[in-house]
């Protein structure tokens, strides 16, 4: 089965999660990689690969409020 596309946040940043061989692979900047480490779940590889972007510089802004009307 092919990598399922998770999320994409930024311009540029995705995150892919493989369930068969159970791998995150990030592309972040420029930078693609594909972690070592066997994920458990679609949770932990968004996890891990968050904390990886965040390592590098991203900045999670949170959504804004819709007004209500």
């Amino acid at each position: 089965m092919p990598a399922m596309k998770m999320s994409a946040y930024e311009p540029g940043m995705e995150i892919a999660f493989d369930p068969e061989a159970r791998k995150v692979t990030v592309a972040f900047r420029g930078r693609v990689t594909t972690f070592p480490t066997m994920l458990e779940n679609e949770a932990d590889a968004r996890m891990a690969a968050e904390a990886y972007c965040r390592e590098l510089g991203w900045n999670p802004q949170p959504r804004p409020a819709h007004p209500r009307g």
